[in-house]
């Protein structure tokens, strides 16, 4: 072979020895070393050739002294004459994604060209989704390259032990906007973070980090530096383009507040209606449903004042960045309200809409808070909410004309959907009978699912009747996962197979005293309490991890998440509230568990809220202060009574709603009925 032939690194190739010679740029050199006593036991290399493909290359350590000096970071170097080897199968943080490395020897040699050398990159990423990292089956045995926005920087810590040198690490959180994961640096790393970003710059940083550890920790990620991993701080390199992180900072729906006006975000008009009053016809403004990429929903309010500022822009299905606005609580007095998040938007005159025009993060076209139409029924009495449902489409009217009694024509379609265990009645008024009338013509399945959101859950002539409001829209046979869910099972011979009506008791207001002498007659019934948290176990695990298929408790098993329902093996499980609390009344004292609706209501916060609270805390497996301060709160409790209750095999009462002393969520009628 022609000795003067430069090889491709992607051509290299184990066996039969070649004299290959390489034309490389050094990305990074870093020298192994044992970890308890600090022993040499080589040194490495990442190369990089001109089309862009790397390599791992591996200098035992009694070649360092003939090569060490030869070898520059960022610098080109021709290498020749050196052997290439696959990866042992035990092999752990393997630098880069080739599967092949270079060994060099005595004969090897190193010939330094100077220069810029330009087609030869300073760095090749490759990187992986913060959201993937979960995925990774065996994270050590490779390092990666990651990237996002920098969330929240701790401060550099130092320690030492006797005889040993002093070490440091900092800890900091990086951020996609739908994942925050910790990251730790040590010792040098760490010490060059600190000035590269706390200069004074004016936007959030980005930070690349190159060949970093992943572990898991309690199921959950965590990366660490190791001695081949390298960061970058707002790098001007031409992979920036190449990731799917969008390079504009926009808040999460879910972290919006009150306590500013200066936010930022991307989202997409779900819905867009116009607000006007039934009596005057005064228009008093436009009403938004907006959904972000982590398909979180809020809605937003354009008063009549501005509307001229924003009509003629604003479009449904359309993506827009939206800036400088005020964010509302709701009081908790509202009704028919379309979205179940705590806060809303209202434009003002110095807000700030513009169509999206950079690629960022993939929006849904729709997201849907879907109840069961079974819910349906005990969820009428509460007015602060409409609701979105999805069942097939079946006995369907002819469209209907009338005059009502204030000599108004109008228009209605009668219809129902079922989930195949309950049928519900549905009548669409005016414009959307219309228009549901016209979607119908143009399906040609025998079997027509619907999506419809923001429903109004009413009854009529003693019997459970949705209807539409301004803020209803439906979608027919589109391309969802509840609807393909729905169509496989409305495919099945048993698919009409109503659940047998049980009699249901009235959810009583009962003393602790009372709940413990019930009888058997009163397993699977819901009773209510008023009680006072006396003490949060902050002994127990404050979360369970629950199948991401059908939300049942998994265990772990062989080294991964095991669902015994569905048989299923994950990587990766998600997390949900499991807060033990002992709670007390004038009577006695039981011990409750709290899940997710129960805790969220209690604190206002997510699970990830307090999840990343804690990450950003000093001791990570530190129980959350936010739960710990639960002790002391008065609220009403609905209890389900279990079988091991009744038998004294469990003590624990499972939460299913609770209430605070200042709501109606379910205690009207239960409290008149008790009385």
């Amino acid at each position: 072979m022609d000795s003067s032939q430069i090889h491709s690194i992607k051509d290299l190739h184990v066996g039969k020895k070649i004299d290959w010679k390489i034309k490389v740029r050094v990305c990074k050199i870093w020298k192994e070393k044992l970890y308890h006593n600090g022993h040499v036991l080589g040194m490495n290399l990442i190369v990089v050739d001109k089309m862009d493909n790397s390599i791992h290359i591996w200098i035992d350590k009694q070649l360092i002294s003939l090569f060490e000096a030869k070898f520059i970071e960022k610098e080109v170097f021709i290498i020749q004459n050196f052997n290439v080897y696959m990866y042992d199968v035990n092999a752990k943080e393997i630098p880069c994604k080739n599967k092949k490395y270079i060994e060099l020897k005595n004969s090897t040699m190193v010939i330094h060209e100077e220069g810029f050398h330009r087609k030869y990159s300073l760095e090749v990423f490759d990187f992986i989704k913060l959201g993937r990292l979960h995925e990774l089956y065996e994270p050590e045995t490779h390092l990666v390259d990651i990237m996002g926005f920098l969330h929240y920087t701790g401060r550099l810590r130092r320690f030492s032990k006797p005889g040993k040198d002093v070490k440091s690490f900092i800890k900091f959180v990086i951020t996609d906007k739908s994942f925050y994961h910790t990251v730790y640096f040590f010792d040098q790393l760490a010490e060059a973070f600190i000035p590269e970003t706390t200069e004074d710059i004016e936007e959030i940083p980005i930070v690349v980090i190159a060949s970093c550890r992943i572990h898991m920790r309690n199921g959950f990620p965590i990366i660490t530096s190791v001695p081949a991993t390298r960061f970058y701080v707002n790098p001007l390199h031409e992979a920036n383009l190449e990731t799917t992180v969008s390079f504009n900072y926009y808040t999460p729906i879910n972290k919006l507040k009150p306590s500013k006006i200066k936010w930022n975000i991307r989202v997409r008009v779900q819905a867009l209606w116009k607000g006007i009053t039934r009596e005057t016809k005064e228009f008093r403004g436009i009403n938004l449903i907006l959904v972000d990429d982590s398909k979180f929903r809020i809605h937003a309010f354009v008063n009549a004042r501005f509307a001229v500022q924003f009509e003629n822009e604003l479009e449904e299905g359309q993506i827009y960045n939206l800036s400088n606005f005020i964010v509302h609580e709701y009081s908790g007095v509202e009704f028919h309200r379309c979205v179940r998040f705590d806060k809303h938007i209202y434009f003002a005159d110095y807000t700030k809409l513009q169509k999206s025009s950079n690629e960022g993060l993939k929006i849904c076209k729709w997201s849907f808070d879907l109840f069961e139409l079974l819910d349906l029924e005990k969820m009428q009495t509460d007015k602060r909410f409409l609701c979105d449902v999805v069942g097939v489409i079946e006995e369907v009217d002819p469209i209907l004309e009338y005059v009502n009694d204030n000599k108004e024509a109008k228009k209605q379609k009668r219809f129902s959907i079922t989930d195949g265990r309950c049928t519900v009645k549905i009548t669409f008024f005016d414009q959307l009978a219309e228009s549901f009338e016209e979607a119908l013509k143009e399906q040609v399945d025998q079997k027509n699912i619907v999506i419809i959101s923001s429903v109004k859950i009413g009854s009529f002539q003693g019997e459970l009747n949705l209807t539409n409001y301004p803020a209803t829209r439906f979608y027919i046979n589109v391309k969802h996962r509840a609807v393909k869910e729905l169509s496989r099972r409305a495919s099945e011979p048993l698919f009409y197979q109503p659940l047998p009506l049980r009699q249901e008791k009235n959810t009583e207001l009962l003393t602790i005293n009372e709940i413990k002498n019930l009888g058997k007659e009163d397993i699977e019934r819901q009773v209510v309490a008023e009680v006072t948290i006396k003490k949060v176990e902050e002994d127990f695990q404050w979360y369970d991890r629950i199948c991401r298929k059908c939300n049942v408790e998994v265990h772990m098993a062989d080294g991964r998440f095991k669902c015994d329902k569905c048989e299923r093996f994950y990587t990766w499980s998600p997390r949900r509230f499991r807060v033990c609390v002992l709670c007390s009344d004038h009577t006695g004292v039981i011990p409750i568990i709290l899940g997710d609706l129960a805790i969220r209501r209690l604190t206002s916060k997510t699970f990830f809220d307090i999840d990343l609270d804690v990450a950003e805390g000093d001791d990570p497996n530190k129980f959350p202060g936010v739960l710990s301060d639960l002790k002391s709160k008065h609220f009403y409790v609905t209890l389900n009574i279990s079988a091991e209750n009744i038998n004294n095999e469990y003590d624990g009462y499972e939460a299913s709603d609770i209430a605070l002393e200042n709501e109606n969520l379910f205690l009207t009628n239960t409290l008149q009925e008790s009385a």
